[in-house]
């Protein structure tokens, strides 16, 4: 498995409950408390398999591992395990169909299988249901950072000021001067709800795939099924779309497809979908998509600034307590 991805790499990376599979017998373990972090802690375990995890990935890319390095490290296993907090006190529970269909996505971004992935962790002591764990707890953190992300709001007003401004103007002359693809595809949504499950929606979605597949009309289940009401009038309809229109998981699952292929099932913030992309082509950037990648940039950049402000926050108000 020479490919790993991103979030593979960290959630090996951090993976504080990994087991000790790859320990001598012999050898004792004397554990204590690492950090404490409001009511909860991380062992000197822990916290020792974490810096023996990132050594490797620092000295590959030339780093060192210094003690700023270290703080980072532990920057990240606190924010982890508030995040963690947050999500049990606000009651966000991920599903073992989610944890199961992020692992599947993670082995085939690596051209692997799941059984694959398995002996990769075992052959690095590493615990499968603790890798299970870890990645319930990103999905969950990843949830947490799109409700964050909601309140991020840009208006018409700044929006123009933006597009003024120095720092998209250097991208507006190479927009100007590049063709860029664009996308006609078709897709039908089932959103998650106070009134619909994400266990429902997926099941709903499924069911939904396995009728277009038995012969039905994807035109007519879109227009009767979706509850994207805007496309859905249309048969499912999206019209010529660019990368950065839509989000990254539907622009992703979009790019793999083949003309007229139906997708597997994709989630996204807003839901589950069925896609099926018609025509491809290149074409001159309209202002209308200028003004679509400002807004896609901008959006962005006060994200990344939120999140960051969000978390710094998080950190502030938590007692953390290191003891090495």
């Amino acid at each position: 498995m020479k490919a790993t991805n991103v979030l593979f790499l960290l959630l090996l990376s951090f993976g504080f409950n990994h087991s000790a599979q790859g320990q001598s017998k012999s050898t004792p373990i004397i554990d204590g408390i690492a950090i404490v972090i409001n009511n909860d802690v991380i062992t000197f375990s822990e916290w020792r398999q974490a810096v023996a995890q990132a050594r490797g990935q620092y000295v590959s890319s030339g780093r060192t591992l210094d003690a700023a390095a270290r703080e980072d490290i532990v920057n990240v296993i606190v924010l982890e395990r508030l995040k963690s907090q947050l999500a049990q006190r606000n009651g966000i529970k991920i599903s073992d169909e989610e944890v199961d269909s992020a692992i599947e996505d993670i082995a085939r971004n690596n051209k692997a299988t799941v059984a694959m992935l398995k002996q990769y962790l075992a052959s690095t002591g590493q615990s499968f249901d603790s890798f299970r764990e870890n990645i319930r707890r990103q999905i969950s953190s990843a949830r947490i950072r799109d409700s964050v992300m909601q309140s991020v709001n840009i208006s018409d007003t700044e929006l123009d000021l933006y597009m003024h401004s120095a720092e998209f103007k250097n991208v507006l002359v190479q927009l100007q001067k590049s063709e860029i693809k664009q996308t006609k595809a078709l897709h039908i949504l089932v959103r998650i709800s106070k009134d619909l499950s994400d266990q429902a929606a997926n099941a709903r979605i499924k069911r939904l795939r396995e009728r277009i597949i038995g012969g039905e009309s994807f035109d007519e289940i879109a227009r009767a099924q979706s509850d994207d009401p805007g496309s859905a009038a249309k048969g499912g309809d999206l019209g010529w779309t660019t990368k950065g229109q839509l989000t990254p998981e539907f622009d992703t699952a979009m790019d793999r497809l083949a003309l007229n292929v139906l997708s597997e099932v994709v989630k996204t913030p807003f839901g589950y979908h069925l896609i099926k992309v018609t025509e491809r082509r290149n074409g001159a950037q309209t202002q209308e998509m200028v003004r679509s990648t400002a807004r896609e940039m901008l959006f962005r950049k006060k994200a990344t600034q939120k999140w960051a402000i969000w978390q710094e926050s998080l950190l502030a108000q938590a007692y953390i307590e290191t003891r090495f």
